[in-house]
């Protein structure tokens, strides 16, 4: 594959962030492929779903976890996208790795956000995040950050990340042969593992300590300042991209397999889906700034919420039903 790079200053790699709010690691890899006129739809259907950690007393949002395992496996198989995972543990390692891969790719990597001075995190808490890094050139590393920055490609010295320990990812480009038929597998693989998972009962676990909320002193910690950064304000934003993420997933093996009409309406669901989590995220925001629980109305947008995932499994089955 021919990569094009972008003459500066220092030399990187022109890669442009994606114009859509996706979590900071995905909007890195959507970028890259973008840019480079790779697909990356399917990756987004390894997004759905969510496990609940009932056994420990975090906060709500700290219950809340993701594995993205599923999608860079689709990734893989179907848009030959590999990423390749690294164990870094000192500044010299991240350096030594960036000179090395740079040469082939852009690289993601991870960093605490309270050593980056254009997070609002900055100097106050420990914020784990990932950014793409574009080109190194005497320490200082050019990269953008699809997250929390503007379009801009910025710069930093190594050091003032004070990195000690974390993971990067490479990108590799292969070729696939996919067929049809691995759409309609994968689609069910994906149903297969949201019942394996229990979804639906970690949204009943996630209502019901809700709805049991007597304060937001639990959930808000260290995050009073910056309530954007509180993690269930944080989870519940991931969630209604990633439920957005599925709308485009099946609008993309609709169009694949010729068959649009037939996922339409179970995509506008997840559409809708993203709408919901959005509405349930903002109102926990103003309930925050104000200090009074609206539990009538987390109620009400909860089970709202559950309605339209157990249509959106029901319609899914359905369609698989008639590929069977």
């Amino acid at each position: 594959m021919e990569y094009n790079m972008l003459q500066s200053k220092n030399k990187v790699w022109n890669i442009i962030p994606v114009d859509e709010k996706y979590d900071c690691f995905l909007g890195n890899i959507i970028s890259y492929a973008q840019s480079f006129s790779i697909n990356y739809e399917m990756g987004l259907l390894g997004t759905w779903g969510f496990g609940y950690d009932t056994n420990n007393e975090y906060s709500i949002g700290e219950k809340i976890n993701f594995n993205f395992y599923n999608a860079i496996e689709n990734l893989k198989f179907f848009h030959g996208i590999k990423l390749n995972r690294y164990l870094l543990y000192s500044s010299n390692e991240l350096e030594n790795l960036l000179n090395d891969k740079l040469m082939n790719g852009p690289v993601i990597i991870s960093v605490n956000t309270y050593y980056c001075p254009w997070c609002l995190s900055y100097k106050k808490y420990d914020l784990y995040h990932y950014i793409l890094v574009v080109g190194i050139k005497n320490k200082k590393i050019s990269f953008i950050d699809t997250y929390f920055a503007s379009n801009n490609v910025m710069e930093i010295e190594i050091d003032a990340l004070s990195f000690t320990s974390g993971i990067a990812f490479t990108f590799e480009k292969g070729l696939t042969e996919c067929k049809n038929e691995d759409y309609i597998c994968i689609l069910r693989k994906t149903l297969k593992n949201i019942r394996k998972t229990q979804m639906i009962n970690n949204l009943y676990n996630f209502k019901s300590d809700l709805i049991s909320l007597e304060s937001f002193d639990n959930e808000l910690g260290i995050y009073k300042n910056d309530l954007t950064a509180v993690p269930i304000i944080v989870k519940l934003n991931y969630i209604s991209s990633y439920r957005k993420n599925i709308h485009k997933a099946l609008n993309y093996i609709g169009s694949i397999l010729e068959h649009q009409t037939i996922f339409r309406h179970v995509s506008f669901l997840f559409d809708s889906l993203g709408i919901e989590y959005l509405l349930l995220k903002n109102k926990l925001i103003k309930q925050m700034i104000i200090g009074d629980i609206d539990q009538k109305f987390n109620l009400k947008k909860i089970n709202a919420i559950i309605d339209l995932e157990k249509l959106c499994i029901n319609e899914i089955s359905d369609i698989l039903s008639s590929f069977d």
